[in-house]
């Protein structure tokens, strides 16, 4: 059965009607806000930057970041990858800075109001500009109030992150086989992560699809769960990405399939954006389901809750709304005592804003980290990552605790 740091979400299900209260969702800033007005710097935000840096020829291939500035001088950073083509994100980010021109960077809950008042937004480019940019509001306040954002959130509860090698972009082409993803797994497990995640079935078609041997393309993917759970051995975790690519019956018997290989999750085996569907299939198995990754808002997320979908929930700080909106998730997750473990499989401004403000969730799982995309990520912001025992540490680092490296910036950007 499922093992749960929080109570089984199947026993506390009846809770959920009541799960999304006012008290839970406040913004924790109102007090910082107060203190700006009394006598911190007063600054506003002015203009904003993009940097578009290029990782790789594969899929989107960027890592899209913005630097919101003030007329004081200070800046801020956030990141905006993945929710499309880089020149998309580009223009969002024209149609989403006139809303947070002229405000303070402590007036987060402001912006997020008059983003939410342009209407119901779907998941894409504009949601994940506001997204960055909210983070880089955070930076901001952080940096104008001398104190880190898991601070202004409400205080760390823990000093390191725990994390999980996502290796999947790291295993390409014809590295793809149960040997190429061994190899990865290894070389994972070299910088002392204590769980692995792959995504074993992306060369399957999704049920959507419905080719004539459409179940028999999973083999493959079985064959490398397999090779991989034999090279890590029984004690290290190993997390499975499914990229909604079963139907619900099939995720049901695949499910049963795979409990021999004693797997931490299987992420996604269908669409989060079919709540009924996912509740059902977290209903029906006994292997801890996770998901929520492309999902816009607290809404969306509220209606996970509703029916009964997924055991852990995974906001993405680039997609959701970011930071505040992530805290908001993660309460909401805490009202039905599921956990909360942030998708993060980009660059290292996310892997920081997700890091502060996992460090204050009192029901974080785990982490993702984008293991072996590049050779450089780390040098991509200064202070980099420092890593123990497989955990993130949590810098105390006004804002997010960190600043662009513009020599390796420039070394990757693309000029937009």
């Amino acid at each position: 059965m499922v093992s749960h740091s929080y109570p089984n979400r199947r026993f506390f299900l009846g809770l959920a009607g009541s799960a999304v209260s006012a008290s839970a969702l406040v913004n924790p800033l109102n007090g910082y806000v107060n203190a700006y007005r009394k006598g911190l710097p007063e600054a506003t935000i002015t203009g904003y930057e993009p940097f578009i840096i290029k990782v790789n020829d594969v899929g989107e291939g960027t890592w899209d970041l913005v630097r919101l500035s003030t007329e004081v001088g200070a800046t801020g950073i956030g990141e905006l990858s993945h929710s499309g083509p880089y020149p998309a994100k580009v223009e969002a980010m024209k149609e989403v800075f006139p809303l947070l021109e002229g405000l303070s960077p402590f007036e987060v809950e402001l912006f997020r109001q008059r983003f939410m008042a342009k209407g119901p937004h779907k998941d894409g480019p504009l949601t994940t500009a506001f997204s960055g940019m909210e983070q880089a509001m955070w930076d901001l306040a952080g940096k104008l109030a001398g104190a880190s954002v898991a601070h202004l959130l409400g205080g760390p509860l823990r000093d390191r992150i725990r994390t999980y090698a996502n290796i999947n972009r790291a295993t390409r082409g014809k590295d793809r086989t149960p040997e190429g993803f061994s190899l990865n797994a290894r070389r994972a497990l070299s910088w002392g992560f204590t769980a692995i995640k792959m995504a074993p079935f992306d060369d399957m078609a999704s049920a959507r699809q419905r080719p004539s041997d459409w179940k028999q393309t999973a083999e493959p993917g079985v064959e490398r769960i397999a090779a991989v759970r034999e090279t890590i051995g029984p004690q290290i975790d190993l997390l499975i990405d499914v990229h909604s690519h079963f139907d619900v019956g099939f995720a049901i018997a695949m499910a049963e399939r795979l409990e021999p290989f004693n797997l931490f999750w299987l992420e996604e085996p269908v669409r989060s954006d079919s709540p009924e569907e996912a509740g059902e299939v977290s209903r029906s198995v006994d292997i801890r389901t996770a998901g929520g990754e492309h999902l816009f808002g607290i809404r969306r997320f509220g209606d996970l809750l509703k029916h009964g979908a997924w055991d852990t929930f995974m906001p993405d700080v680039k997609h959701c709304g970011g930071i505040l909106e992530m805290r908001k998730i993660a309460a909401i997750a805490e009202s039905g005592c599921l956990t909360c473990a942030p998708h993060n499989p980009t660059g290292p401004v996310a892997t920081a804003a997700s890091v502060q403000c996992c460090a204050t969730m009192p029901n974080f799982l785990i982490l993702e980290y984008a293991w072996g995309e590049t050779d450089w990520s780390r040098d991509l912001i200064t202070p980099r990552e420092e890593f123990v025992d497989g955990q993130l540490i949590v810098h105390d680092k006004p804002g997010l605790g960190i600043a662009l490296n513009m020599d390796t910036v420039e070394a990757h950007r693309i000029k937009v």
